[in-house]
């Protein structure tokens, strides 16, 4: 773990860090980071209202509803990425993701959570090839309700 943190330029010791390990058995330092990833991820939500206003032109629209709004801001983009693109999970562009496939712009994650919300409340959302899940965790989100993700 000492090793893979200084790879990445995180501080190491044994207060103020948790490490566990995840599915795969890489050991990852999310505490000591999290107050980084919303920094982060409230950097990321100011470009995309840059772009919403940028582009109003062309979709009819200037800004995200509060409801997508809050559902970026609160499903953690950097744990649907590898380890080795994290620090450029709020990044807005897409991120390579392995066997070819990509997690897509989180502008674009927004765009889609907004049409597909079309100003109404979604009761129920089937997303077919989720890739890694993070649109599908969005939409989650925004329904209140469980949602279904099928990777083919």
């Amino acid at each position: 773990p000492q090793m893979l943190a200084q790879a990445w330029g995180w501080r190491t010791g044994r207060r103020g860090h948790v490490i566990y390990t995840d599915g795969d058995g890489l050991a990852t330092i999310e505490a000591s980071m999290e107050k980084k990833w919303q920094q982060r991820r409230h950097a990321l939500m100011e470009e995309i209202r840059a772009a919403m206003r940028a582009t109003a032109r062309y979709t009819g629209r200037d800004h995200l509803s509060e409801r997508v709004e809050a559902a970026m801001r609160k499903v953690p983009r950097h744990r649907f990425v590898p380890l080795w693109s994290r620090s450029a999970a709020y990044e807005n562009h897409p991120l390579p993701i392995g066997h070819g496939q990509t997690i897509s712009q989180p502008y674009i994650v927004a765009r889609m959570s907004e049409i597909v919300r079309a100003g109404k409340p979604l009761n129920r959302v089937l997303e077919v090839g989720t890739g890694c899940g993070y649109q599908a965790a969005v939409l989650a989100v925004i329904s209140g309700c469980g949602t279904v993700g099928q990777e083919s």
